[in-house]
């Protein structure tokens, strides 16, 4: 959203609705999945540590999925996409 004015500029011409459900549906904990898997490959971070972050990264991860997975049929009908 933060963006659009730019992206307005450039001929990318999204209105309201479009940019509320790209940040919707956009990148779920993919930034933070890369830095978890990171941290697996540190040797400074014990081996437990580092796995039970991932683990938890992981499941949230899923689990933000699952939820937009079931509620954006609804948004996007919502929003009259």
């Amino acid at each position: 959203m933060i963006l659009s004015p730019l992206m307005n500029m450039m001929d990318y011409k999204l209105d309201f609705n479009s940019i509320v459900f790209a940040s919707y549906a956009g990148m779920r904990g993919a930034v933070a999945l890369c830095l978890a898997l990171l941290l697996t490959e540190n040797a400074k971070v014990p081996k437990s540590v580092s796995m039970l972050v991932l683990f938890h990264v992981c499941g949230i991860v899923v689990w933000t999925l699952v939820i937009n997975g079931m509620t954006a049929a609804w948004l996007l009908n919502a929003l009259g996409l």
